[in-house]
């Protein structure tokens, strides 16, 4: 087997019913989140190859600090905009990382095409695991 890269993707965890809810609430949210996890995921080393709307994609050369940066985030969350002192409207954020086949490119670290990270993440798990 080839290099691998390492990939950290996330998610906001009902979002569709959080801009349903307070569009103008989940905007400001969503800019302080990905402030905070952009931060978070190139602090560690990891490059934002993507923004989902709702989550990031960000490609880490060393699966040790891919892992590190998904288990930091799991700490305090941002949100909140309206300003409740309960966590009852902080963002919760899915993450995980997934180790992908890379090749060179002419940038010097593309990433194998392999149809998006969950088909990548298909590929490389047993049958029925994803």
């Amino acid at each position: 087997m080839g290099a691998l890269v390492s990939l950290v993707m996330s998610d906001i965890v009902e979002s569709t019913r959080r801009w349903a809810a307070d569009e103008a609430a989940m905007a400001a949210d969503l800019e302080q989140h990905d402030r905070v996890l952009r931060a978070a995921l190139e602090g560690a080393g990891g490059t934002v190859c993507k923004h989902t709307g709702d989550g990031m994609l960000a490609m880490f050369d060393d699966p040790a600090a891919a892992v590190d940066a998904a288990a930091a985030d799991q700490g305090p969350r941002v949100g909140d905009s309206r300003g409740a002192a309960d966590r009852r409207h902080a963002i919760i954020r899915r993450i995980g990382t997934c180790p992908i086949p890379a090749q060179e490119g002419p940038d010097g670290r593309t990433v194998q095409d392999a149809g998006g990270p969950g088909a990548a993440r298909r590929k490389l798990s047993p049958r029925g695991t994803v």
